[in-house]
């Protein structure tokens, strides 16, 4: 009763963490790809643009501020004439030495040169260039998961096929022994057989070992704990003729965004030689007001519209202008650089399919000889006319090639699941 009470207030996450009994290749890789810490830096990302963009919106709304002022003036404007009227007393009124002020000011932005819309286009293109760099790192870790998928894979072969070997061993040494007790095979044939059976079982244990290594680094990986006895599917692939397209590779994407941001830079720094034109106003308090000479506490006011333009800056924008197309010029020589060495790898991978294809149908042909060999060597060595040491040969020689023909089953599964997420794809039917 308290297992089951345990088990209905389990949270879901601690269910989800069930191992899975079955896991295929392309699960394995949008696990990986969801869980992977990199990829949730994207949303952040977005949220920073988000924030970053809305503070170049608030650039067109209106700029208040107040502001307070008291000072003291060391020297004022004077009228200094004679009176209209001679032999006559007349003061002119004088400007007052002491200020004082407060008021809100107010700025509105008209026409910026289109500054503000450059910058928020640079900003987008640099979160692009960001997130492409993202898939970058996701297609490494993709390739990652690959390999050791097929690593386990590989293992588990080279595991089953000894344990096909030491099934058949196992056979001819019971069977061994009884001909040994009736005295027609010596008792070394079976001690022979026997030690053969010990090194058969250190390495299951070397391999098994292995084994567990390469699924531990396979759960870190996708994040999810995963059984040592997980069943993993060998994917499945058409033979066919390839076109080599790299168009989808995350790399080619990340070109071009940052051929973009270039650009986006670009009219960023054009437009800082455009005019700019906003309005202005005041509304303050003081002594003395916009009258000097009238020096009471007073209320007034101040609007217009201003224009500026920086219509030369020494030839700054035309070298900046230079500078980016020069850094456009390097993004084209890398992409052309990645592309070779993409080229030259992805035919290299053609020509390993080409060669497991064929190396697989001798495969079979040889496996056909080397069982009439077994099977033949099974009925001398009951009859005394060949030594144990010579059977073991030839069993040996046909676990050689039935594990050479697993062993090439996978390989050409792996090479052509390399070439597709080289080209940037995905293999299809698994």
């Amino acid at each position: 009763m308290i297992a089951i009470l345990i088990i209905l207030l389990m949270p879901p996450a601690v269910a989800a963490a069930t191992p899975p009994d079955t896991i295929t290749l392309e699960e394995a890789r949008e696990r990986a790809r969801q869980h992977n810490p990199v990829g949730k830096k994207g949303e952040l990302y977005h949220q920073i643009t988000d924030i970053t963009l809305q503070n170049l919106d608030t650039g067109w709304y209106p700029d208040l501020s107040l502001r307070g002022t008291a000072q003291y003036q060391s020297d004022v404007t004077e009228v200094d004439i004679e009176p209209p009227v001679p032999d006559t007393e007349f003061d002119f009124p004088s400007q007052p030495n002491y200020r004082y002020e407060v008021g809100l000011h107010l700025d509105q932005r008209i026409y910026d040169g289109g500054v503000t819309r450059s910058r928020r286009e640079s900003e987008q293109r640099s979160r692009d260039v960001r997130l492409q760099e993202i898939e970058v790192n996701q297609h490494h870790l993709q390739e990652q998961v690959e390999s050791v998928y097929f690593a386990i894979l590989s293992l588990r072969t080279q595991q089953s096929s000894l344990e096909m070997l030491k099934e058949d061993l196992e056979t001819r040494i019971a069977e061994l022994e009884t001909a040994r007790r009736e005295g027609t095979v010596p008792a070394s044939a079976v001690d022979l057989l026997s030690a053969e059976l010990i090194e058969i079982r250190q390495n299951r244990l070397k391999l098994e070992s292995r084994e567990r290594s390469a699924v531990n680094a396979l759960s870190e990986l996708i994040s999810t704990p995963l059984d040592e006895q997980v069943a993993l599917v060998l994917p499945e692939y058409d033979i066919e003729e390839h076109e080599l397209n790299f168009n989808n590779r995350p790399e080619m994407h990340l070109f071009q965004a940052q051929r973009d941001q270039l650009e986006s830079r670009r009219g960023l720094a054009a437009s800082a030689l455009l005019p700019a034109v906003s309005a202005f106003g005041q509304a303050s308090y003081g002594r003395p007001g916009l009258n000097l000479f009238d020096d009471e506490f007073q209320p007034w006011f101040i609007i217009g519209i201003r224009a500026q333009w920086s219509f030369w800056d020494w030839g700054n924008q035309s070298r900046e202008q230079e500078a980016l197309t020069l850094q456009q010029h390097i993004v084209d020589r890398q992409q052309d650089e990645f592309l070779m060495s993409l080229r030259a790898e992805a035919h290299e991978e053609l020509v390993e399919i080409r060669r497991l294809q064929n190396a697989m149908e001798l495969d079979d042909e040889l496996i056909a000889l080397r069982d009439r060999i077994v099977n033949e060597a099974e009925s001398r060595l009951d009859h005394g006319a060949i030594t144990a040491t010579e059977y073991l040969g030839k069993l040996n020689a046909r676990h050689r090639a039935k594990l050479l023909r697993h062993q090439h089953e996978i390989e050409l599964a792996r090479a052509y699941v390399k070439l597709n997420t080289r080209m940037g794809d995905r293999v299809t039917g698994y």
